[in-house]
């Protein structure tokens, strides 16, 4: 049963990702750049292409995850302006070919970083960190962007009439559970505010640990 359903989160991730990303192709198109639209394109296939290979799979490489990561975020710079820089740092403990885990688990939280963190940001360059690191037992993915934070971000879809729930997290969240039941020892997803000195939104920060 646990299979069956991690199977059809799996089928949710995937049409919600497209949804997005062709609304990046959407906007970029509009500028009339038509060269750079042919690049823009190319890449997105690239991207669509590694995302429905992985979405066959129950686990994909981290290796594989993190390259989705990776053209989903230069897209996205590229119809925001460069508005906002990330880094990918992983442990070197961690082999990226070797460690197997659930395809766009990640994504989601990242996707969510820039559309609602970073998008909207105006008080200087925005920053996305994603980072792996190692644990004795496990490993541990760290999601943190230095955007407009939470609070913020739904008070802006409110005003837009956009009040629900991020589709990609709320089945995030779903997986995450069947996952520590299914598969891993644990599991656990932790979302948190950043503040700043002053106890100001300052970011989001993601927690995603795996004990194998």
């Amino acid at each position: 049963m646990a299979e069956l359903e991690l199977s059809a989160l799996r089928a949710q991730m995937n049409p919600h990702f497209i949804f997005n990303a062709f609304n990046s192709i959407k906007w970029y198109l509009v500028q009339g750049d038509l060269k750079k639209s042919e690049a823009y394109i190319d890449k997105f296939s690239r991207l669509i292409r590694l995302v429905l290979e992985s979405s066959r799979t129950e686990f994909t490489s981290l290796a594989r995850e993190l390259e989705i990561i990776r053209l989903s975020l230069d897209l996205e710079r590229t119809r925001l302006q460069g508005r906002f820089d990330y880094t990918i740092s992983v442990d070197a403990a961690i082999d990226p070919e070797f460690i197997q885990i659930p395809p766009l688990i990640l994504q989601p939280f990242v996707e969510n970083s820039v559309w609602h963190g970073l998008a909207h940001k105006t008080d200087g360059q925005g920053l996305l960190e994603v980072r792996i690191e190692s644990l004795p037992d496990g490993m541990r993915c760290i999601i943190e962007d230095n955007g407009i934070g939470r609070e913020q971000a739904k008070a802006i879809r409110s005003r837009a009439f956009q009040s629900e729930k991020s589709l990609g997290i709320g089945v995030s969240r779903e997986r995450v559970a069947l996952l520590s039941r299914q598969y891993f020892r644990a599991a656990d997803l932790v979302l948190e505010d950043v503040v700043d000195p002053a106890g100001k939104p300052a970011g989001t920060r993601v927690y995603l640990t795996f004990i194998f």
